[in-house]
């Protein structure tokens, strides 16, 4: 026993000097967010991580030995400095998914303690569509580093902005109105949504710009612009779509051709209009105003032109809708005019999307013609003609009847 002992003790000198292995600390991302979502190639995007210390306790202790020679051991503290965090890239030469910049000397991390990180992400613009997995590397002091990949969506879908209601032909009076939808082909939300049209000398678009802002996956989203064209001929019209992934600008743009022709969408239409009025009576014309337009069209009044005494001197209408037709009737006065033949023009005024415009001048000719000289005279020649043939029918039979008599 005498011999045993020493040797315990020399046993136990030596192993308190070695070291001890320590174990991997429990160091890992605890949770990541991407924004955007999805990236379309040479997109930017904002990585954030949480890395966090996943041990318990400030330290690790071990006891060694049995009853008055035990020994307690401290095996490591748990508290572990982080060197260095950075982003190894994903994909092929310089097509690839990396990082703008790493952190160096983060700190040490205690046990349950988190430490939030940002990294922007950037992707060349010549990417192919796919998943890609650029990893998180930390480095730890004394250990092994920490990997954790990350992924990433690169997609080659698209944001659309197409024609849905567009003629092929416009009237140079007035303007039409024109659908166009913008669809939403990402798998993320796309933001700052608008589209503004280009305008040119010879044609007017309104609204300046129509704003849709947010737009969710999938989502389409349809828009009206009223086109009002000056000139006859072949004209186009330019309109730009602007949004946002994430932080990132996206431009589109839709040329749209037509053809610019002189038509009467809206205009009057002479319905009844005597060719001639006995001098002193008066007449009455009707004139029919269509609007064949796409749009409503406001203030719409028929205003005849002529010196003949007529009234009203303006009819007004109102709105009227799309392929919406009303009358206007009018008076013809012609006690103080002379025998002769006379013309009335007529116009209509209306409104559209705070323009105002004037129809081609329509007219119609009629001629006063002499006044009877009385005004019953006409009625009576007839009665009186037919009291005569009865009277002579009478006397017919009359002196008829007293030959039969006498003989």
């Amino acid at each position: 026993m005498k011999k045993i002992l020493p040797l315990i003790i020399l046993i136990l000198s030596i192993s308190s000097l070695m070291p001890v292995a320590q174990a991997d600390p429990a160091i890992l991302v605890q949770s990541y967010r991407l924004y955007p979502e999805v990236l379309v190639a040479g997109d930017s995007a904002l990585l954030t991580i949480s890395i966090f210390n996943a041990d318990l306790a400030a330290s690790e202790t071990q006891i060694e030995g049995s009853s008055s020679l035990d020994m307690i051991t401290t095996i490591r503290t748990l508290g572990v400095k982080i060197e260095e965090v950075s982003i190894v890239s994903d994909g092929s030469g310089s097509k690839k998914i990396q990082a703008t910049k790493s952190f160096t000397d983060v700190g040490v991390i205690g046990p349950t303690a988190v430490i939030p990180l940002s990294f922007e992400l950037t992707s060349h613009r010549n990417l192919t569509a796919g998943l890609y997995f650029p990893k998180v590397r930390i480095e730890l002091e004394g250990y092994d580093p920490v990997l954790f990949p990350i992924p990433i969506r690169i997609s080659d879908a698209t944001v659309d902005l197409i024609s849905t209601d567009v003629p092929s032909r416009l009237s140079v009076s007035g303007s039409s109105e024109i659908t166009l939808t913008v669809i939403n082909h990402l798998a993320g939300a796309i933001n700052n949504v608008q589209i503004e049209p280009i305008t040119t000398l010879n044609i007017a678009v309104s609204p300046k710009t129509a704003y849709l802002g947010s737009m969710t996956a999938a989502m389409s989203q349809d828009l009206h612009f009223a086109l009002n064209p000056f000139e006859i001929g072949p004209a186009s019209v330019t309109f730009n779509l602007s949004y946002r992934n994430g932080d990132n600008k996206h431009h589109q743009q839709l040329i749209i051709p037509f053809t610019v022709i002189e038509v009467l969408d809206v205009a009057p239409v002479i319905n009844r209009f005597p060719s001639k009025i006995a001098k002193g009576t008066s007449e009455r014309v009707s004139v029919e105003v269509y609007n064949a337009k796409s749009a409503e069209i406001t203030g719409v009044i028929v205003t005849p032109i002529t010196d003949v005494p007529i009234s009203p001197s303006q009819y007004f209408i109102g709105s009227m809708s799309p392929d919406d037709v009303f009358s206007a009737s009018f008076d013809i006065d012609t006690t103080t005019l002379e025998q002769q033949d006379y013309a009335i023009a007529f116009k209509v005024n209306f409104k559209q999307d705070n323009e105002y415009y004037e129809t081609p001048v329509i007219s119609q000719s009629f001629t006063v013609t002499a006044q009877n000289v009385s005004g019953q005279e006409p009625t009576l020649i007839i009665p009186i003609g037919i009291v005569l043939i009865l009277l002579l029918i009478v006397l017919f039979f009359y002196i008829r009847r007293r030959k039969r008599r006498s003989t």
